[in-house]
């Protein structure tokens, strides 16, 4: 089931890390265990075995139908395995629910950040809408209910933001590129606003790696799509 027919003769410290982990693995399932509790099981694993590993985790367990509790404080692992997180914050769950919602609704600023880049921008909510220095935009959840004015903070996660490079008829928030983080597949930019009459913090935007600008070029940023708001209590 897990791939170490090969390597039944072998003795434990002939193992590779990946290996162990998949071995240690075989030993929790053939209990057939109801629950199983896996805490930090990929953390002793280099970024590339274990990636290789998690699915392979992943793929076991749900081919076994066996209900899985996984302890980590990698984020991405979090969101990119689990069909529910929990967010605990000293000793409380926090925030419960699929990953695409915590990750797009997240409760309060702390979690914004803890789960992701995110860009906090003060905004006037009203009917369903916020006000924002990038443009009127649609909330999304429960704010989008809520027809009181009143102010707020609104999520905007760098993937919503689009950048390019700025000409005199664009629209949007106009800025000038402080760094640019370039990975390959995409580009993590960070903008200081231009107008320097409404000062405001750096912008975070990722844009594909083709894309990536240079350090010190003009852009216009607009935002897409629904943001979450939070109260400007939240911390």
């Amino acid at each position: 089931m897990v791939g170490l027919s090969a390597l039944a003769k072998r003795m434990p410290h002939e193992l590779s890390g990946g290996e162990q982990q998949r071995a240690a693995l075989a030993r929790a399932l053939a209990r057939k265990p109801a629950l199983l509790l896996l805490d930090e099981p990929f953390s002793s694993l280099d970024a590339t075995l274990r990636g290789a590993v998690r699915e392979e985790v992943s793929s076991l367990v749900r081919r076994q139908g066996t209900t899985t509790v996984l302890v980590t404080h990698d984020q991405e692992e979090a969101l990119s395995l689990a069909d529910s997180v929990a967010v605990l914050r000293n000793g409380q769950i926090i925030q419960q629910g699929p990953p695409q919602d915590i990750y797009a609704t997240p409760q309060d600023a702390g979690l914004a950040n803890f789960l992701g880049e995110a860009n906090l921008l003060e905004a006037t909510l009203a009917d369903g809408q916020a006000q924002t220095p990038l443009g009127t935009l649609q909330l999304r959840g429960n704010a989008a209910q809520e027809t009181a004015r009143r102010q707020g903070i609104v999520v905007i996660r760098p993937e919503q933001l689009k950048v390019r490079a700025t000409n005199e008829n664009d629209e949007g928030l106009r800025g000038i590129v402080e760094r640019c983080r370039y990975y390959g597949h995409d580009a993590l930019l960070t903008i200081r606003q231009s107008d320097s009459t409404s000062p405001m913090a750096p912008l975070l935007a990722r844009v594909g790696g083709e894309h990536a600008l240079a350090v010190g070029t003009h852009v216009t940023v607009t935002a897409a799509g629904a943001v979450s708001a939070i109260e400007k209590s939240s911390k």
